[in-house]
């Protein structure tokens, strides 16, 4: 009976030993890629798909892969071209030149180049050059150039050029430029410059740059547009901010050359716009006077106290005259100072810094409270003041 145990014992130890020594079960993914990897070529060559290599080996995986006009294979390893079609359905690796598309089922690292149009099931990594566009499914890393369109499942990461639209589905970190738009469908890092519209989904961190910059989330950077559109306190340059969430505020002012406004101040935390429409109520030259003055501004403001404010903003002040002719335009610097009169009333002031523009020649320029520097004939730098009531709403 010892024997017997003894044997038992010594039979079991030997086979924990074994287990432990021989390496883990591959998973069924791992042998199919083992297998796949073992069936692999040095040299490939098809006509079309199906018609040369690819008729007998159709999931080889290739070393170097050369097809006159089209070629199928289960992947490269260095090199494949093909006249008009690349077909792949495992990983490529290495250059890819393909004179109107390559489309790949699987992932791709490397250098690709397609005449009219780039196509990877799964992740990304190195450069990508699409004569019309780059389509991907998974994540990608590296540079991107699409001759109109880069479009990605997930993620970006590196330098993306659209000569139309850029189109990420996930995050965005680096680099986008595009002549159309630039669309993100999570958060972006980094400098998105597009021609006509920038849309990001979530937070924006760094600096966009187009006509139209739209923030989903925070913009926790600078934005310059002709509309900047963000939730909370961001900071840009722009004809229109909108900040969603912020406050407007009614105001009147009155300035120096005799121009009365009414508008409202829009803004969130420490960044501003004002838009106020009015008249020139009194000119002293001749052909000065009543008509339409039409004003736009962008600031910053600091609380000094509960009831007293700093402000410092830019803007511009086109006049038209009753005959509909725009004489001149007023260009102004405004540090101001808000004094609360209540819970929701303030009068605010100070001293401005104008250029008048006279925009035909032989134009009068405005006056104002004191004389002002001529910078030629139809130029003016002078000193002044603005005088005006805001209302707080909430």
């Amino acid at each position: 009976m010892k024997g017997r145990s003894g044997k038992k014992t010594l039979t079991g130890i030997a086979l924990a030993v074994g287990l432990m020594a021989s390496p883990p079960l591959a998973s069924a993914e791992e042998v199919a890629a083992s297998e796949q990897e073992a069936e692999g070529i040095v040299f490939g060559l098809d006509l079309f798909p199906y018609v040369g290599t690819s008729s007998a080996l159709p999931e080889a995986p290739r070393v170097f892969s050369f097809n006159l006009v089209g070629g199928l294979s289960g992947g490269i390893r260095v090199f494949e071209f093909g006249g008009a079609l690349n077909l792949s359905t495992g990983d490529v690796r290495g250059v890819q030149v393909g004179g109107a598309a390559n489309i790949n089922r699987a992932r791709r690292a490397g250098v690709q180049v397609g005449g009219a149009l780039n196509v990877n099931g799964g992740d990304v990594s190195g450069v990508g050059v699409g004569g019309a566009a780059n389509i991907n499914g998974g994540d990608v890393r590296g540079v991107q150039v699409g001759g109109a369109l880069n479009l990605n499942g997930k993620g970006f990461e590196g330098v993306q050029v659209g000569g139309a639209l850029n189109l990420n589905r996930g995050d965005v970190e680096g680099v986008q430029v595009s002549g159309g738009a630039n669309i993100t469908g999570g958060d972006f890092r980094g400098l998105q410059v597009g021609g006509a519209l920038n849309l990001t989904r979530g937070d924006m961190h760094g600096l966009q740059i187009g006509g139209v910059n739209i923030t989903g989330g925070e913009a926790r950077g600078f934005q310059v547009g002709v509309v900047n559109v963000a939730r909370g306190e961001h900071a840009g340059i722009a004809a229109v901010g909108i900040y969603r969430g912020g406050y407007v505020y009614p105001e009147v002012d009155l300035s120096d050359e005799g121009v009365v406004q009414a508008g409202v101040r829009h803004g969130a935390g420490a960044f501003y716009h004002s838009y106020s429409v009015g008249t020139q109520a009194f000119g002293r030259d001749e052909g000065q006077g009543p008509g339409l003055a039409l004003s736009i501004r962008m600031g910053w403001r600091a609380a000094l106290s509960e009831a007293l404010e700093f402000s410092l903003d830019a803007g511009a002040t086109s006049l038209i005259g009753l005959d509909g002719q725009n004489p001149y335009s007023l260009f102004k610097v405004r540090p101001m100072v808000a004094v609360g009169l209540g819970e929701h009333l303030a009068l605010f002031g100070g001293p401005t810094l104008t250029l008048d523009v006279a925009n035909a020649s032989g134009e009068a320029l405005p006056e104002g409270l004191i004389g002002g520097w001529m910078l030629g004939d139809q130029v003016q730098l002078r000193p002044g003041a603005t005088v005006g009531l805001r209302v707080f709403t909430r």
